[in-house]
């Protein structure tokens, strides 16, 4: 164990297939360091918020960790760049005492933003931290610091493969005297492979050289016969049958067991079966949850497929109910997708949604509903294809938002599943009622389909009382716009509808700012930031209206410090304020170009007002919006010039400004954005001349300075280097 946990190399990789004692190592780990945290990762990390909350909630059970560090790793990744993990670094380095971090199946995780983040994390490990990683096959995870100097610990197969004295051992264990030269003998057989030995030795077999080749031939399937033999035969008929229907589980509790096979008194024959040796491995000290050996598992899954087809589809489709009945949305979710019930993921999917979308799980979203961007699919299901579209315009990604829309429209005019037609047609018309793609006629065609619809979802109640409050307000009609606002709040409030309550108060505060309510602005955008702050949704482009004008509020109380930071806020979001909701963008913008005009900003003015008009030019029916617009144009275009900073970057120099700080080179940033590395390159170097800076870390350090990025990506333990 000293050898897996060495101050000289505070990481350590270890790299091999089942049956190779990995897990066995984990285990001695834990009692060897009393201050170990384990985390087993499945494929939910693949949201990388998911993944931070896993490791924090780890370590914290170590060693307690600021509970506000924890919200903070709720911002979606795509939305704040590397600011979460910067901010999970910055917490471990002020662990007390050390501790060992555990990640077991590493391999699982494979969205390239949660290798990214977990990547940043490993880079910057500070003095107080050792992490272990293990997975079945190299985890893709980029280790550049560690590599490089040296501090990286890599076992792979032959570095766990038994020696013959090891092979003696086991078999001492096991109740079975070997020879060296037959430990030797079965060691080369076995090629060292622990649970091979393990079970030729269980099988009474251990002197017998030619038993061994007849045991480990085509591959394995000595393995298999052993399996059936010596482990499922010994049992009775419905236990068996039992047995091949609970392999379909990853992680078997008596009350998952008891949902997703019919049947009662699941804990009592797991406890059973796990005193009768099945390869059964408890996943906790009380033993209520287990999972099977990888491999006997996958023996019991062939198993199942040849005696009980279908079985593994409707144990797959009773699981998901009862977790989503436990409000576990993502297992609900999962388990749907592995059962190829495209409806029922469908369903799950839309229940999962709106609760997962909202607090920050963007990565799993866009995962889900991805899954249905394949032909014969896409047109099927007009609420997904409408959450996609809604997904995408949070995003900002006007094209792919449009393309889903259009695929939502189409669907809707074909026949779906019973009786969800009519909840397509409303998602459908609501999202393009907010997103307003045919401007203010296209919203009042939409808002008048609406009122016709005998009964709405629950969940569309936000996107419905926004656009009932912003129809109005586009149109000059503030005060039918303010009571609205005011009755969605008191619906959006009831049923915790977020974003809505947000956008909701930043629509009253606009229109207080507009009749010279400064006080009652003030406390609109206060409410407004404290709901975003507690739903950790305030990285959202729904939160960036509340900002700019709280920018606007703390100029008129001579708060200039307080603003400068509002709008850096705003400015970090630009990237996502695109035409896809472009009336929220376009007002946004204007808030902010009022408050750069008072700041004494005229670069920001500038670069402001020409995105709002590209904007304009491709949503051209923004009513008063336009008018606000042609006012200021005159104004800003009057400010005295300047030269370019750090207020002037583009959306595209935005987006690549959050990479900065990270470990990846150019050209694996021009890989995650999809463009080539000239034009990386070519922003970078914009970059660099926006901040008056010639260097990639200078770039950070003066980003931090003036707000483009948050402080924590400055952290850097035991003196790494970023890439330049």
């Amino acid at each position: 164990m000293n050898k897996v946990v060495s101050e000289r190399r505070p990481l350590t990789c270890i790299v091999a297939p089942a049956g190779y004692g990995k897990t066995t190592i984990l285990g001695q780990l834990t009692e060897r360091w009393p201050r170990t945290a384990f985390v087993r990762l499945d494929e939910t990390d693949n949201d990388p918020t998911i993944l931070l909350t896993d490791l924090f909630d780890a370590i914290d059970m170590v060693e307690p960790l600021d509970p506000e560090v924890r919200r903070l790793l709720s911002s979606p990744a795509l939305m704040t760049g590397f600011r979460a993990p910067a901010r999970f670094t910055q917490q471990l380095s002020r662990l007390e005492q050390p501790v060992v971090l555990c990640l077991d199946d590493v391999h699982l995780v494979e969205d390239q933003s949660a290798r990214d983040w977990l990547g940043w994390i490993l880079d910057r490990l500070p003095q107080q931290l050792h992490v272990v990683l293990v997975a079945r096959r190299d985890p893709g995870i980029a280790v550049s610091r560690h590599l490089a100097a040296g501090t990286l610990l890599e076992l792979a197969t032959r570095d766990l493969a038994l020696t013959p004295p090891e092979t003696q051992e086991l078999a001492r264990l096991s109740g079975v005297d070997l020879s060296l030269a037959e430990a030797r003998a079965l060691t080369t057989r076995t090629e060292g492979w622990p649970l091979a030995a393990h079970l030729l030795v269980r099988t009474g077999r251990a002197g017998a050289t030619a038993a061994w080749d007849a045991e480990l031939s085509v591959q394995g399937t000595g393995i298999t016969r052993y399996l059936r033999s010596e482990l499922f035969e010994r049992l009775d008929q419905e236990t068996r049958e039992w047995l091949l229907r609970a392999s379909v589980l990853e992680t078997l509790s008596g009350p998952a067991c008891d949902a997703a096979l019919a049947t009662e008194g699941s804990l009592r024959r797991l406890r059973e079966l796990e005193g009768q040796n099945q390869l059964l491995l408890p996943l906790d000290e009380q033993h209520t949850t287990y999972r099977f050996h990888a491999l006997y598992r996958e023996f019991l899954a062939a198993e199942l497929e040849a005696h009980l087809p279908g079985e593994h589809a409707r144990v797959l489709t009773r699981a998901s109910a009862w977790a989503m009945e436990q409000r576990d949305v993502h297992a609900a979710v999962r388990l749907a997708h592995h059962s190829g019930d495209m409806d029922l993921l469908a369903l799950q999917v839309e229940r999962a949604l709106p609760s997962v979308f909202w607090r920050g799980g963007m990565a799993a979203v866009q995962e889900w509903l991805y899954w249905f961007d394949r032909d014969g699919v896409r047109d099927r299901y007009p609420v997904i294809a409408a959450m996609n579209a809604w997904s995408e315009a949070l995003m900002g990604e006007t094209i792919q938002a449009g393309r889903w829309l259009a695929l939502a429209e189409r669907a809707v005019d074909q026949e779906g599943p019973a009786g969800r037609s009519e909840n397509g047609r409303a998602w459908l018309l609501a999202t393009r009622a907010m997103l307003m793609p045919a401007g203010l006629d296209g919203h009042r065609r939409d808002m008048a389909a609406l009122a016709t619809l005998d009964s709405l979802p629950p969940a569309l109640a936000g996107q419905l009382w926004m656009a009932r409050a912003v129809g109005p307000l586009l149109e000059g009609r503030n005060e039918e716009a303010d009571r609205l606002a005011v009755e969605g709040l008191e619906v959006t409030e009831a049923i915790g509808a977020t974003p809505a309550i947000i956008v909701l108060l930043a629509v009253r505060a606009t229109i207080a700012m507009a009749r010279g309510d400064l006080a009652a602005a003030r406390v609109l955008v206060e409410r407004a930031a404290a709901v975003s702050s507690a739903a950790q949704i305030d990285a959202y482009i729904s939160s960036g209206l509340h900002l700019a004008i709280s920018a606007r509020v703390a100029i008129a109380d001579g708060r200039l410090d307080a603003a400068r930071a509002h709008l850096a806020a705003v400015n970090r979001m630009r990237p996502f304020a695109t035409a896809a909701i472009g009336w929220l963008s376009v007002l946004t913008r204007i808030h902010a170009i009022r408050a750069a005009i008072q700041l004494r900003e005229p670069a920001t003015a500038r670069t402001l007002l020409g995105e709002a008009l590209e904007i304009q030019r491709s949503r051209p029916d923004v009513g008063v919006l336009a008018d606000e617009l042609a006012t200021l144009r005159p104004l800003v275009e009057g400010l005295r010039t300047t030269e370019p900073g750090p207020w002037t970057l583009t959306a595209a120099e935005l987006r690549l400004l959050a990479y900065l700080p990270t470990h990846l080179t150019f050209r694996e940033i021009a890989e995650r954005m999809h463009l080539s590395p000239h034009t990386i390159k070519t922003q970078a170097m914009s970059i660099y001349g926006k901040l008056e800076v010639t260097s990639r870390r200078e770039a950070i350090e003066r980003a931090v300075e003036v707000g483009l990025l948050d402080a924590s990506v400055l952290h850097q333990a035991g003196g790494s280097a970023l890439v330049a």
